[in-house]
């Protein structure tokens, strides 16, 4: 269980955290949306990067999500990244570069994603925040 200061300290970490995104406005943004199951397009990073994802559902209760990292070069699968019945969003930091792609198996929702560069500094202060 969380305590009020706990609480509060997450969400001073949270607030930065955006600044933190915010703030890299030079950096090279990619957006993907879809509904149900789909895979992006292939998509390489030259350094740490961010993943920013939230699904929407008319039907909450039915919605189901899956997502997967996948080698953009070879397919071969790397991970699964987030496993959700219902509806949600999220933060996830990447150290690796390289060429990806995400498949996303999902029934009843539309989904987003956003793929965000960020620097070695800015990798660091994030893993501080959290």
């Amino acid at each position: 269980m969380f305590t009020r200061n706990r609480v509060s300290q997450l969400a001073l970490g949270l607030v930065a955290l955006q600044f933190c995104i915010a703030s890299a406005a030079d950096t090279e943004r990619v957006r993907f949306e879809g509904v149900d199951n789909g895979r992006t397009a292939a998509f390489e990073t030259a350094g740490p990067w961010m993943l920013d994802w939230s699904i929407r559902s008319d039907m909450p209760l039915m919605a189901v999500f899956d997502m997967r990292l996948h080698d953009a070069a070879s397919g071969d699968f790397i991970g699964s990244l987030v496993e959700l019945h219902g509806t949600g969003s999220g933060l996830k930091l990447f150290d690796q570069a390289g060429s990806y792609q995400i498949a996303i198996v999902a029934n009843n929702v539309t989904w987003e994603l956003e793929i965000t560069e960020v620097s070695e500094e800015q990798a660091a202060q994030m893993k501080r925040l959290t």
